[in-house]
């Protein structure tokens, strides 16, 4: 018969040299570590599900909305406050709904474009302390903005954009208009080169911030609701073309514009098609009308003819019909 072995405190017997003394009085209990300050997004889920963290509560992208809405809704009337202040000392006659884009455009553009790419923040800070998640998950499945796709996809989104200034061009030419909005009387180097400067700094953080509000917070706050991408797209243009100043054909370019970034967005994984087009699409348009002497004239919208689909409309198709097989060839990530 075999004779006992001592079993050590692993195997579950009495450690040798008897049991463990309890520990002292008035020691500590063991405290559970706490929570991490962010949860990790879901793998495997597309760029619209990313919210769906551990920490997905109904409330969070509804606090988190408001939080963007009214911030960024103080930022924007605060700056036109101060333009409206200037505007009045300088003795703009305010009465006029068009004195502000033509007697002060410089100042006109850069209110505004610095009050709506100050909401780009917002969406991070939002997404980061509301939502309790990496704040990269706005930008792409990738928990970052991956500079070299969005690189190729502004180059295509140039071409693309010339390629439509070249049918605007054509259609007028042949309808009898002339050179259209192309015919542009030089404003000169001394009123452009001011312009061209604000454009070029400011607009692309404006176009940038519209697309994280709009294809990023709305779509990935109805992911945290639905599963499917389609309500939050619809939703987040219609909340876009709204916000614009555009009727009739205008509105429907508009939707359909922001309807096509937000398809680009989910096929592609990200934000950087997007903030792609709408910066080359944005800042082409703002340098035109800067070379005209119009800086601000791109943000008096208004009613628009059927015409101005045209050339936009190949621009979005020439886009999607490179862009979508291009993330393809290169395997661009379209998951987390």
């Amino acid at each position: 018969m075999n004779e006992p072995t001592e079993r050590g405190p692993g195997d579950g017997g009495t450690p040798p040299g008897g049991p463990l003394p309890p520990p002292p009085y008035g020691a500590p209990a063991a405290v559970a570590p706490p929570p991490p300050a962010v949860d990790p997004v879901p793998e495997g889920e597309p760029y619209h599900l990313l919210a769906r963290t551990a920490r997905n509560r109904w409330w969070r992208p509804v606090v988190g909305s408001l939080f963007i809405l009214g911030v960024g809704a103080v930022f924007v009337l605060g700056l036109g406050m101060v333009l409206g202040i200037v505007a009045a000392f300088s003795g703009v006659d305010m009465t006029d709904p068009e004195a502000l884009f033509t007697e002060m455009p410089l100042l006109t553009l850069v209110t505004t474009a610095l009050g709506l790419a100050l909401t780009l923040p917002l969406v991070l800070f939002a997404v980061r302390f509301v939502q309790r998640r990496p704040a990269g998950s706005a930008s792409s499945v990738a928990g970052r903005l991956r500079w070299g796709w969005m690189a190729l996809c502004a180059a295509v989104a140039l071409g693309a954009m010339l390629v439509s200034w070249g049918v605007s061009l054509t259609y007028s030419l042949l309808s009898g208009q002339g050179l259209g909005e192309f015919e542009v009387d030089w404003a000169g180097w001394g009123a452009f080169l001011p312009a061209a400067a604000v454009i070029v700094v400011l607009i692309p953080f404006q176009a940038a911030a519209e697309e994280y509000v709009f294809r990023g917070w709305l779509m990935q706050a109805f992911g945290a609701f639905m599963r499917t991408p389609w309500p939050g797209a619809l939703v987040s243009s219609l909340v876009f073309m709204s916000l614009h100043g555009y009727r009739d054909w205008g509105m429907a370019w508009v939707f359909l514009f922001g309807l096509c970034l937000a398809y680009v967005t989910i096929r592609t994984g990200g934000l950087e098609a997007a903030i792609g087009l709408h910066v080359v699409h944005n800042v082409g348009g703002f340098l035109l009308a800067a070379a005209a002497g119009e800086t601000a004239s791109p943000l008096d919208q208004g009613s628009v003819s059927w015409e101005i689909m045209l050339g936009p409309g190949v621009e979005l198709l020439i886009f999607l019909a490179v862009v979508l097989p291009l993330a393809k060839r290169r395997n661009v990530a379209t998951r987390s």
